[in-house]
């Protein structure tokens, strides 16, 4: 089983040995398949690595909700 990392707002995150999976905080995951999707979802929660320290963890979950959560609609 791969290791979660915590990405903010309840959501997770793994890379997978193919691909990788995005789980919101209800417990829903989405795969996305190797390639350009993968790829896309992993500089997306790069780009979130890059918000401050300053912003609370409320903050950090809508901004997560904003960005995550189309893929679980």
């Amino acid at each position: 089983m791969s290791r979660y990392l915590d990405i903010g707002g309840g959501y997770k995150f793994a890379e997978l040995r193919v691909g990788a999976s995005l789980m919101a905080p209800n417990g829903q995951e989405v795969y996305f398949q190797p390639g350009d999707a993968t790829a896309t979802i992993c500089e997306t929660i790069a780009a979130l690595d890059e918000i401050s320290d300053d912003v609370t963890d409320a903050k950090r979950g809508i901004i997560a909700d904003m960005t995550f959560g189309e893929y679980f609609a």
